[in-house]
């Protein structure tokens, strides 16, 4: 068989297209409005060759009435005639003040203990819309947490040409991109982190795995794995 030769869609395969149409819109470069409304497969000559299947039932969604009334309030936002205000349910918590939402999550005398019972922020963790606003959460909770702290600086050197001069300390430190860590990272033991780098699979240390700090040393962290089946 010539696969050349066949003009049909995927040349015949059954192929399953998955997605929230009503998430975000795909990504243009110096594209206005209409170029982004024709990227979206809707627009493209494929869409008339699709046969669409909707999911009847929310399979994440847990057993409860609770549950499901709150399926039905996020699938409604994506049904909205027009942006505005949006309604929180009843059954979610809203805090005005940031210090009643930490001692929501992290009660004073949980905080306390984290020292001596790593197991406190098993369960526990703050989300947050934005990644620049991490850092002054982290530095909040951290304040609150009892015992010295260490500060861990960013790299204070940069590979440059010889003929280039090279960036003062100051400066390299001032850049803080939101997809890593802070140029100075404040920590003490019973803090959470996340490990960001495929360390050592086999132990558990990959990407994403959540630790609480159990000692602080000049030049590396003892820690305990708090999640997943190496948890300790």
């Amino acid at each position: 068989m010539d696969v050349h030769a066949d003009n049909t869609l995927f040349s015949g395969l059954p192929i399953m297209l998955g997605g929230d149409f009503a998430q975000i819109l795909p990504v243009v470069q110096r594209g206005n409005q209409a170029a982004i409304v024709n990227a979206c497969l809707q627009r493209s000559f494929l869409w008339l060759l699709l046969t669409v299947l909707h999911l009847r039932r929310n399979m994440r969604v847990r057993d409860g009435p609770e549950n499901e009334r709150f399926a039905v309030w996020v699938r409604s936002l994506a049904a909205a005639e027009a942006a505005g205000t949006v309604l929180l349910p009843e059954m979610i918590t809203s805090f005005r003040d940031k210090q009643q939402f930490y001692a929501r999550i992290y009660p004073p005398e949980l905080l306390a203990s984290a020292p001596h019972d790593w197991r406190i922020f098993k369960g526990r963790a703050i989300l947050t819309v934005r990644n620049d606003t991490l850092t002054a959460v982290n530095q909040d909770l951290i304040g609150q947490l009892p015992g010295d702290a260490m500060d861990f600086p960013s790299v204070d050197t940069a590979e440059v040409d010889h003929s280039q001069e090279a960036p003062p300390v100051e400066l390299l430190q001032s850049f803080e991109p939101v997809s890593l860590p802070p140029s100075r990272l404040t920590l003490k033991v019973g803090a959470p982190i996340i490990l960001i780098r495929n360390l050592y699979p086999k132990e558990g240390l990959c990407n994403s795995t959540h630790l609480v700090i159990t000692q602080l040393r000049r030049c590396c962290l003892e820690t305990r794995i708090l999640t997943r089946e190496f948890a300790s």
